[in-house]
Order: structure tokens, then C-alpha cells, then sequence
């Protein structure tokens, strides 16, 4: 009787060489789990077959967006995550993965934001405006800048997620994301907003944050579920924020306090 090896039950694999592409290529029909953690695609001549058994991939850094084959994503299950920078991420290769990843129940996107006066390249850094994630539910968006001078982009400025309901935002310094509060994302019923740090100035920056998280509710009116990871200073004057403007009566809050 044969006994699967532990390379035989394998799952999941992270790719970090070219010499690891023909480990994918034999294990590809039981893959679940991919990680892209390099520059190039599969060698010439390398035949990635579809799998359908694919259900997340992860591609770690923004230089490592050629290496996805869309063969990859061509029957992806459930989760995509992708991590891109205004400055180094080629436009090509977003639109590549977007066009072929818009089905995902689950889209991750780790963000790499630019100063302010560089506007000019803000306009092309994300996917297209045609690109509808029609299946996507679930957007969870780590802001990696805690620069407070550095003015970001949100994305959902250049995309459409038509039946978003869990917006999730991993963020140093939730105010310093540009047009974070929209009106036309009316089915999201769940908000998760995690602060990494403690605001730069404790005095002003307290109320700031609160104020961003306030604005951010106010703007999503089918909010049931808020989950907020945040300094207690910020938490309490989020909940005075709630008292004073009367915002979700049948709002459930989950808090979480993060040391400062």
C-alpha cells in the first residue's frame, strides 16, 4: 500500500527561485496555495497546464507582478493578494492580473503610496476603470506608509466592486488617505479599520483619527458591524462621535485597544 510522502500531500508552495517552477509544474493540480516571491515567469518552454483546485495566490512584492502566469488565475477559487507601488509597478502587469482576477470572493491589496506633488502618476496606478471585481465581497487594504506628509490614493477611486460587504483597512494614519470616504458603496455591511500606530501628534492626531473613522461610517449607510483596532484615546472619542451624531443606532461595535 502506498503512503503519500509529505511532498505528495504538499498543498501550497512559495516560489522564490526560477528553479522552483518545476516543483509548480508537477504539483500544480493539487495546488491550493501559491506564493510568487520572484522576478521571472516560468522559463521558456514551461507549460503551466489550468488547475482548479488553485483557491489563493499571493504575489509578494510589487517586482514580482511578471512573474504570474495568467494560466494562474485563470480558475483562481477565493483569494488574490498583490502588493504594488506608485512608482515601480508597470500599469501592464496590474491590468494583467486584474483582468483575470476579477471573479475572487476575497481581493488583498497591500499599498505602496507616493508623496503629494506627484499627482501625474497617481492617475495610473491602479487596474483600469473598466475593471469590475463583480464577485469580489471581501477588499482588504493594507496602507504600508506611515509618513503623515504622504497623501494616498484610495483605490476604490479607480475600481468597481459592485457587491462589496467587508471593507478591511490596515492603516498607520487612517486621515491621510485621499477619498476614503465614498457614497457609492452602499452595500457594504461590515467595517474593519486596524491603526498600526500612534498618531505622530497624540493631542491633535487622536481627534483626527476619530474623525476619519467617523467620516468613513457615515459614509457606508447599510454599516452593521464596525471592528475597530485603535488607541483607546482615538476609541473614546470615536464612541463620544457616535453619541453626539446619533450615527447607526443598531450599530455593532467590536473594540480592540492597541497600546500607546
Amino acid at each position: 500500500m502506498h503512503i503519500p510522502t509529505l511532498v505528495e500531500r504538499c498543498v501550497g508552495i512559495t516560489v522564490r527561485h526560477s528553479d522552483h517552477w518545476e516543483l509548480v509544474t508537477k504539483w500544480l493540480p493539487q495546488l491550493e496555495h501559491l506564493t510568487l516571491a520572484l522576478r521571472l515567469p516560468p522559463p521558456p518552454g514551461m507549460e503551466l497546464k489550468p488547475t482548479t483546485k488553485l483557491k489563493s495566490l499571493k504575489i509578494e512584492l510589487p517586482d514580482h507582478l511578471p512573474s504570474c502566469p495568467v494560466v494562474l488565475l485563470s480558475h483562481l477559487q477565493s483569494e488574490l493578494e498583490l502588493c504594488f507601488s506608485w512608482f515601480t509597478t508597470s500599469r501592464p502587469e496590474l491590468c494583467k492580473v486584474a483582468s483575470a482576477a476579477t471573479k475572487v470572493p476575497l481581493l488583498r491589496l497591500n499599498i505602496i503610496g507616493s508623496p503629494q506633488d506627484n499627482s501625474s502618476l497617481l492617475q495610473n496606478f491602479f487596474f483600469y476603470q473598466e475593471c469590475i471585481f463583480e464577485q469580489v465581497t471581501h477588499l482588504v487594504l493594507h496602507y504600508a506608509d506611515n509618513d503623515l506628509e504622504c497623501v494616498v490614493r484610495h483605490p476604490l477611486d479607480m475600481i468597481q466592486v459592485p457587491k462589496l460587504q467587508r471593507l478591511e483597512i490596515l492603516v498607520h494614519h487612517l486621515r491621510t488617505i485621499e477619498g476614503l470616504a465614498r457614497t457609492d458603496y452602499l452595500t457594504v455591511t461590515q467595517l474593519t479599520v486596524v491603526m498600526l500606530t500612534v498618531p505622530s501628534n497624540p493631542s491633535d492626531g487622536f481627534r483626527l483619527e476619530s474623525e476619519a473613522v467617523l467620516e468613513l461610517m457615515q459614509s457606508l449607510p447599510s454599516l452593521e458591524l464596525l471592528e475597530l483596532t485603535a488607541p483607546l484615546e482615538v476609541m473614546t472619542k470615536v464612541q463620544d462621535g457616535l453619541r453626539e451624531r446619533n450615527l447607526c443606532p443598531c450599530l455593532s461595535v467590536v473594540r480592540r485597544y492597541s497600546p500607546t
